[in-house]
């Protein structure tokens, strides 16, 4: 029974980087893990939203550079006004009212029409009007911007910087997505092996219960040897359904990763061959992990994007002048009358904060606090890289060895088995130890698989750790 707690274990190890999702009997898929890794770098949804950052990125460059030339901007409007604008001249016939008393006094005598003196008095024209109720203006306006202090070289520097880093983030995932879908196809095979493993070692239970009945009933045996048998074999049937349910959580994983309906059950097509090349020095590796990485080079824009958004904040120091130009077309016109009529205009607009409370001087420390948090970021990556290729190059030469003791190990579980099978049926070994031979080469089986499996999961991370793809 130890030993079966063992390949429990084994069972559980081989499922833990599984998602816990079960599928239903579905659409059948066959796949080599090249075409497996195919479709996931092209359907991954996770690939799909990289690809799209990339393209916003893309966008954005296009649109800082659309700054370096002159915008053309236009625009409208109506204005009701609640009277026409006037200027009030009830006052200006009051000014002849010291030359009028002679004039009526001739009025009065009747010599004089007092209708002749209306325009000359106070009770005439009262408003003169300037303007129109209804305003229209139409005006186009183009500005060039001549001087900014760097500040429009330095903004379309980030874009293009954003757009590099981006790009190899897209790399990176898709290095990422590839390590995700070997990792999880070799966990369908090894969920498979070790569900092929059970369904053999019930087999050899149920023939080996067969004989034991036999010799039972010609008393040849206890009672005892033939529960122990039986409970053997209850305990490898629980293994098998925990190995089925294994194998569907595993496709279902694999499915997910490439976009797949969860119900399609995946058959693996083959099993490639892990790589016999004899591994060079470990420093040879680093460097080149240090070179090639994607996630250092996108550190590295994102290094020289820090230092473009320094510069960036330092050109609020400097004026900034434009050159802008105005074309109107109003109504009413000039003379305040009904007809629409055109002007221009050309300007110089230099504009300079002047003060601010200090406020341009606390930008550019936050910047340049952003560009040191950014530099001991790719510091602390370096080291990452560095103990991931290590990690990668240390699990790697486990694995290799594993494979071998793996080997060894089934055979001896074979040979093993063998004998005490012999034994058993010339009478030389007991029922116990023809079932602790059969478990421990049930154990040796699984365990080959799972050596052989993880041999190439742990190539598949050292090429990630390595920039082996690049």
């Amino acid at each position: 029974m130890r030993i079966f707690r063992g390949i429990l274990a084994i069972l559980l190890l081989a499922t833990f980087c599984l998602v816990p999702s079960v599928c239903s009997a579905g659409e059948r898929l066959t796949l080599s893990l090249e075409q497996a890794i195919e479709l996931g770098l092209e359907h991954n949804r996770t690939l799909r939203i990289a690809r799209e950052r990339v393209q916003a990125s893309e966008y954005r460059v296009r649109s800082a550079r659309t700054a370096f030339f002159p915008h053309l901007s236009g625009g409208g409007t109506y204005t009701r006004l609640d009277q026409r604008p006037f200027i009030d001249a009830s006052g200006f016939g009051r000014m002849f009212d010291p030359l009028m008393a002679p004039f009526d006094d001739l009025v009065d005598k009747g010599y004089l029409d007092p209708a002749t003196l209306e325009g000359l008095q106070g009770d005439g024209v009262d408003k003169i009007y300037v303007g129109q109720a209804d305003n229209y203006q139409l005006k186009l306006s183009l500005q060039q911007p001549l001087f900014t202090g760097g500040a429009l070289r330095n903004s379309y520097k980030i874009a293009q910087r954003n757009a590099e880093t981006e790009r190899w983030n897209l790399q990176r995932d898709q290095r990422q997505v590839r390590l995700d879908v070997t990792e999880a196809f070799l966990g369908l095979v090894k969920a498979q092996g070790f569900l092929k493993v059970t369904k053999e070692s019930i087999l050899q239970l149920e023939a080996h219960i067969n004989d034991l009945e036999n010799l039972y009933a010609e008393g040849m045996i206890i009672e005892n040897d033939l529960l122990k048998a039986r409970v053997q074999l209850s305990t490898v049937r629980l293994l098998n359904n925990r190995a089925e349910n294994g194998v569907k959580m595993a496709s279902s994983y694999l499915c997910h990763l490439l976009d797949l309906n969860l119900d399609t059950e995946i058959i693996p097509e083959e099993i490639p061959q892990p790589s016999e090349t004899s591994l060079r020095s470990l420093n040879s590796y680093t460097t080149n992990a240090l070179r090639k990485r994607a996630e250092l080079k996108a550190m590295s824009a994102q290094n020289e994007m820090g230092k473009s958004l320094v510069s960036l904040q330092r050109a609020k120091y400097f004026p900034s002048l434009f050159l802008v130009g105005n074309y109107d077309w109003r109504r009413p016109n000039r003379q305040y009358e009904p007809e629409f009529y055109g002007s221009w205009n050309a300007a110089l607009l230099l504009q300079l904060d002047l003060f601010n409370w200090g406020e341009t001087h606390y930008r550019i420390q936050e910047a340049k606090s952003r560009y040191q948090q950014i530099s001991e970021a790719t510091r602390l990556l370096e080291n990452r890289v560095a103990l991931q290729v290590k990690q990668a190059y240390l699990g790697l030469e486990e694995s290799r060895r594993a494979v071998e003791l793996a080997e060894e190990a089934l055979r001896q579980a074979e040979e093993n088995y063998r004998v005490t099978s012999e034994n058993f049926h010339a009478g030389m070994a007991t029922n116990t130890d023809l079932l602790d031979a059969q478990a421990d080469l049930t154990k040796a089986k699984t365990e080959k698989i799972n050596a052989q499996a993880d041999l190439l999961v742990a190539e598949e991370r050292f090429k990630f750790a390595t920039a082996g793809y690049q």
